[in-house]
């Protein structure tokens, strides 16, 4: 969102925790992208969106030759949502 000014990205570990585009490395000010819902370390990671409705599910599990990771990103129907406009085209 404000990539020009953008010095970092953030993520606060355990539930509640925040997901922030910081713009200021001295005050830590920016923009909450979102709230995490699920922090299961290394097996699932879960968060809404603060800016709409998106929720997105991230899972981590191990295979033979490494680890498949599966995402799923999900809004209500008739949300109003930046991914439900790209989602329809």
């Amino acid at each position: 969102y404000g990539a020009g000014k953008l010095v970092a990205m953030r993520c606060e570990s355990g539930v509640g925790g925040r997901l922030l585009e910081v713009y200021d490395s001295s005050s830590g000010e920016g923009l909450e992208l979102a709230r995490i819902t699920v922090w299961e370390p290394g097996r699932r990671l879960a968060w809404k969106s603060s800016l709409d409705d998106v929720s997105i599910d991230v899972r981590f599990e191990p295979t033979q030759h490494g680890t498949l990771v599966r995402l799923e990103a999900s809004f209500p129907e008739g949300a109003s949502t930046r991914a439900a406009a790209r989602s329809s085209t």
